[in-house]
């Protein structure tokens, strides 16, 4: 070790420890993990805790050899020393006093910041990532913000060597730090298996607090929690079992009733007798909601085969609705009847009457499952017509009612009817063999038309969409809203800067949204945007897809253009891309959010050109700007004239002189946007306007038009630090 180094940690002289910066970084790089070593038995010394001096001289080493190891780049070669102090340091309370933070607290700090600046090494992040996530349950507020940030880099490119430690995690989200719930998606993907206790704290967090609203979550927090439990559910819907009272509670967001009736699916499918608590609230949630109606009749179709009680009132609620479903809706029905019937076959004979009104119809589908229950309630067994005949006939099983038909296995064609169709998503197989050697005939399943129709055109979508994204951004959500006072219904697009650099305008959850008067052809782009991206075809049973298909259910714009026309037709002519471009230009999206040429990525204007952040940023850190403009001015519109003045944004408020002794000030908060004026898309503007929350605008003119482009831009910059995570910059 070098001799300075060493004289200075066995004598603790504050005074030489200054001359470690004048040793060069080659010399003390060699020597790092032994001083890491004799650092870590000094830090565990009774007396360290209390004596400042020591205290300082151990930081000023610390701080040396970090800079050596950063300057030689030799994390590697030192990361084991660095994780043993790292692990001393555990044992040691690093909670902050009123007064000064914990002395081993700021080793952890000094030594974390090294190790994180290499997280695109792998082998670095593989040591350091299990004893970096115990450091979240030590309640240091800034060192959990700052390994909150430095986890989010280490998942970015390793999400795999983070993911085992995913309960740690969790735990910290449920103990308030919600910044790393966007951690939970990406460390979902790389394959983690959760267990009771992790899905216990996430559905916990769903719990809004009344004594303590700040750690309630977000709308777009939320949203994030539910994707991640449904994928969950998918795998493991027996962990969720004593967990639907708190997911049933949402079934009244309309926001999280999709996804929440999804995960009742995946739970019903397996274990059934946990949702029969809640079968009287999802029928009136369907009632409530017609959008939702489709996934609550597949969750009675599950339901209604757990026994014959169950499965009466499930069928009359599923035959009840026959008469009123439009022909989207009509073969869902159908389906789940049938799938009930067949364990209970009888109880089908209350509805008959109505399916059999069906048994015309144009829709192919249609008409083969009416056939099919027609069949099912017809076909007896052998038996159970010896039973009919002496007169001693009872209720037949399952396996007797479907024991009648014979099956010619060489064409594979039922003989006296016709071909059935199976309700069942499971692979068909072999026919069981009675007594009598007849074998009892198997469901066919009901196909389905979007997988069909992705399956058949996918490379034709993906070139497509390909072709499309460098002509028109498409939204990353959609949600259906309703006017009050109208009570009509449209549909709001959600867009994001995909770059998301520190400098973006729509940082986080922020969304640049607008309200369409186009929603049919946004639908069908967004359905074809997640084809695209999925390397496998597309079901109608994809959750997804069911969202998609619930905004579609809930506009109600015409009952018969169900979804599945509407995703099946042909593909958005250059015509109905220009509409939609259109539309985009005349809510000035294009002012905010560009295309940037090498990547074919569509950011904001500021992660496209952060060179521009100079000229908007004070010394401080907030957006300022000054200059002349002119503001049309007037007490009647018609004599609205224009005035030049002296304007200044400066953080969170803009000023102008009205008078000699009267300063006017407009407050960032209460702007709601901020548009360039044109008349044309390829128009120069020479004005902006500016739109606040309490129904007012204002509109200012200059004589350059780059100063009215500086001013929109810096304008919108100031936005997006008085925007708050979730909120969204509306527009229309």
């Amino acid at each position: 070790m070098h001799e300075v180094l060493e004289l200075i940690l066995r004598t603790k002289d504050l005074a030489k420890a200054g001359d470690l910066f004048s040793i060069a970084d080659d010399e003390i790089e060699k020597d790092c993990s032994s001083a890491l070593q004799l650092i870590d038995e000094t830090i565990t010394q009774d007396d360290y805790v209390g004596l400042d001096g020591i205290q300082s001289v151990v930081e000023i080493c610390v701080t040396r050899i970090t800079s050596a190891i950063r300057e030689t780049d030799s994390i590697e070669k030192h990361i084991d020393a660095l994780v043993s102090v790292l692990k001393t340091c555990l044992q040691y309370d690093l909670e902050s006093s009123s007064h000064n933070d914990s002395p081993h607290a700021k080793l952890v700090s000094d030594i974390l910041s090294c190790i994180f600046q290499n997280y695109t090494k792998q082998t670095v992040i593989e040591k350091a990532a299990p004893v970096t996530v115990l450091f979240l349950d030590k309640k240091n507020a800034d060192l959990t913000r700052n390994i909150t940030s430095y986890l989010s880099l280490a998942v970015m490119n390793h999400a795999h060597l983070v993911a085992p430690h995913t309960d740690c995690i969790i735990r910290s989200i449920a103990n308030g730090n919600k910044s790393l719930i966007k951690l939970l998606h990406p460390l979902n993907e790389a394959g983690i298996e959760h267990n009771s206790e992790s899905v216990r704290n996430l559905v916990y967090l769903l719990i809004d607090k009344a004594d303590n609203v700040d750690k309630n979550l977000t709308p777009e927090e939320r949203e994030a929690i539910f994707d991640l439990l449904n994928k969950i559910c998918c795998r493991h819907p027996k962990i969720f079992s004593p967990h639907l009272s708190i997911l049933a509670y949402h079934l009244s967001n309309k926001k999280c009733v999709g996804v929440v009736l999804t995960m009742f699916d995946h739970v019903a499918k397996d274990h059934p007798q946990a949702c029969l608590d809640f079968k009287e609230r999802l029928m009136e949630v369907a009632k409530g909601n017609p959008a939702t109606a489709s996934q609550v009749a597949r969750i009675m179709g599950k339901l209604g085969r757990f026994n014959e009680v169950e499965a009466e009132e499930c069928i009359d609620y599923l035959g009840n609705q026959l008469g009123s479903a439009d022909t989207g809706y009509l073969p869902l029905l159908l389906q789940q009847l049938l799938h009930i019937g067949q364990k209970f076959p009888e109880l089908l004979k209350t509805h008959m009457d109505t399916v059999a009104t069906f048994g015309e119809s144009k829709e192919v589908e249609v008409k083969r499952l009416v056939n099919r229950l027609l069949q099912l309630l017809n076909t007896k067994s052998p038996e159970a017509a010896q039973q009919q005949t002496t007169g001693t006939g009872s209720r037949s099983s399952l396996s007797r009612l479907l024991g009648g038909g014979k099956r010619n296995n060489s064409n594979d064609k039922v003989i006296g009817s016709e071909v059935k169709l199976r309700t069942s998503p499971r692979p068909p197989s072999l026919a069981s063999v009675s007594s009598d050697h007849t074998p009892i005939v198997q469901e066919q399943p009901y196909p389905d038309p979007i997988h069909q129709f992705c399956e058949k055109h996918l490379p034709t979508i993906k070139s497509y969409i390909d072709k499309l994204c460098t002509i028109i951004p498409l939204p990353v959500k959609c949600t259906v809203e309703e006017k009050t006072k109208k009570r009509s219904r449209f549909v709001r697009l959600y867009f994001s800067c995909t770059k998301r650099e520190s400098s973006c305008i729509y940082p986080g959850q922020t969304f640049f949204t607008i309200k369409s008067k186009i929603p049919k052809l946004w639908l069908h782009l967004m359905f074809l945007n997640l084809q695209a991206k999925s390397s496998a075809a597309l079901r109608l049973q994809d959750s997804r897809v069911s969202s998609l298909s619930g905004c579609w259910d809930w506009l109600q714009t015409d009952r018969n253009d169900s979804f599945v026309r509407l995703v099946t037709a042909s593909f958005p002519s250059s015509k109905e891309q220009q509409s939609l471009r259109q539309e985009l230009w005349e809510s000035r999206f294009f002012d905010v959010i560009t295309l940037e040429p090498m990547s074919k990525h569509w950011s904001c204007f500021m992660c496209n050109n952060p060179e521009k952040l100079l000229g908007f940023i004070k010394p401080d850190g907030t957006p300022g700007i000054t200059g002349q403009l002119k503001e049309k001015k007037g007490k009647w519109k018609l004599f609205k004239r224009w005035k030049k003045r002296h304007f200044t944004l400066s953080g969170d408020h803009i000023t102008y002189q009205k008078t000699r002794n009267k300063l006017e000030t407009l407050n960032v908060s209460h702007i709601e946007s901020v548009r360039a004026c044109r008349k044309k898309p390829r128009d120069v503007p020479r004005a902006f306007e500016i739109f606040t929350d309490d129904g007012a605008s204002y509109k200012f003119k200059s004589n350059d038009h780059k100063n009215v482009e500086r001013w929109v831009q810096c304008l919108n910059l100031a936005l997006s630090k008085q925007r708050k995570p979730g909120r969204y910059h509306t527009v229309g």
